[in-house]
């Protein structure tokens, strides 16, 4: 097997799979009148506008409780890190804290390991689009994406706009949460004799076909 080859066939698979979705939802808003929503928002109770400098004790933690599992990019072993953390903790922290001052992330870091994985047993594994790609990123990496989100996250849920019924990337939520609140809702609306209607999406590469000018305006109200 040409291992090049079939790289290269992942990788332009993977880089064009979401070209014909982005072309497919933008004929099809032009193509239909949508009237634009009044959503009403709330002004935020607080703004961050800088992040507060990173100490060795915030990195500390987060570096034992990285997991094991060593990635292949990591220049040194999970291992090393935890024996080390008195002494590395510092060295991250220093890191995160020159990436937050002139708001850039590590190019290095932003290196990944794709790799594809068949998405159940039992697919053609000559069909690409029967696989994922699954992206090892660098530990170090994770840290800083941690230590940022340690200052984000409350901003974020203590806006009046964040949305209470968020299940995905939410502490102490899942799918699992979410399938409570549904069948409760459902269940209410059968006690009262009123219909219940469930619609559900699947739709294919979700989070590829954002539009990162739409996310950012959302970001700023």
């Amino acid at each position: 097997m040409d291992t090049v080859a079939l790289a290269d066939g992942f990788s332009a698979f993977f880089m064009d799979k979401v070209c014909p979705l982005k072309f497919a939802v933008n004929s099809g808003l032009k193509s239909m009148y949508v009237a634009t929503p009044q959503i009403p928002h709330t002004a935020p109770c607080s703004f961050l506008s800088t992040f507060t400098l990173v100490t060795a004790a915030e990195v500390a933690p987060l570096i034992q409780a990285a997991l094991t599992k060593t990635s292949p990019l990591d220049t040194l072993p999970i291992s090393l890190l935890t024996q080390c953390t008195a002494e590395l903790s510092s060295v991250i922290a220093h890191l995160a804290n020159l990436s937050f001052t002139v708001g850039r992330f590590p190019t290095l870091l932003k290196v990944g390991l794709v790799t594809p994985l068949l998405k159940h047993p039992g697919l053609d594994t000559s069909e690409y689009k029967n696989f994922g790609p699954i992206t090892n990123l660098t530990t170090v990496s994770k840290i800083l994406e941690r230590l940022a989100l340690a200052w984000l996250k409350p901003l974020i849920v203590s806006s009046p706009n964040y949305c209470p019924l968020q299940s995905a990337y939410h502490s102490a939520h899942s799918t699992e949460t979410a399938l409570v609140k549904m069948v409760d809702d459902i269940l209410g609306c059968m006690d009262s004799g009123s219909v219940a209607v469930v619609v559900g999406l699947d739709i294919s590469a979700a989070f590829d076909t954002v539009c990162h000018q739409t996310l950012l305006g959302r970001l700023d109200l």
